[in-house]
């Protein structure tokens, strides 16, 4: 870009924009993930997993009834009330598949449960990341580094992402501006709202 690169920032080659606190491009999103909007990315990820604990636990039980001797004998019952022309058979279980069911069921319990392991495994690595105060390029290099200049504790770095009512900011997306600076100043409180401009004195000359 030509332009002074920040501390924190770095070049992403497919928006060809100098991003801070750039964490990565996404695809799913079709933009970079930093400073702006990587509270929003860390919330999605959140509620996924939620939602696939959710999509699982429900169809749980169906699924491992679909592999019991209870379920071939409700198949069996099934079959015969074809055959005599009925429309109905009553459930051997409350939670027990028909026949019809079974692929529906099997294909629900394995979808969340895949899509929840793979989300839970990024989602999980992307909160450690939110609580050590750290990008995944930082991660990288802070490894090598072993130290990691801008973690100012796990309170603080959480904060940082989702502000200072954090339960309300994972809660509710809000449509606001981050409240920190993207990179902790010693001795003060990184609020973008505490910082002053410096005043101009006019009254200087030009020797």
């Amino acid at each position: 870009t030509n332009q002074p690169k920040p501390p924190r920032s770095h070049y992403d080659h497919v928006t060809k924009a100098l991003i801070l606190n750039l964490d990565h491009y996404c695809p799913w999103m079709f933009n970079a993930v930093g400073y702006m909007n990587y509270r929003y990315f860390v919330s999605f990820l959140i509620w996924v997993m939620a939602a696939m604990l959710y999509g699982a636990c429900i169809a749980f039980e169906p699924f491992m009834l679909s592999q019991t001797p209870g379920y071939r004998k409700q198949a069996t019952l099934q079959r015969q009330a074809v055959r005599v022309g009925e429309a109905f058979v009553e459930r051997l279980s409350p939670m027990m598949p028909l026949p019809e069911e079974r692929m529906v069921v099997t294909l629900s319990f394995m979808l969340c449960a895949a899509v929840g392991i793979a989300v839970a495994i990024l989602g999980g690595f992307h909160v450690y990341l939110t609580l050590t105060g750290q990008t995944t390029i930082e991660f990288h290099g802070n490894c090598k580094a072993k130290k990691n200049p801008y973690s100012v504790g796990w309170k603080g770095n959480w904060q940082r992402v989702f502000g200072r009512n954090w339960i309300y900011g994972l809660l509710i997306p809000n449509l606001n501006e981050p409240e920190y600076l993207p990179v902790p100043v010693p001795g003060h409180s990184g609020l973008r709202s505490d910082v002053q401009t410096a005043p101009t004195n006019t009254n200087d000359s030009i020797v």
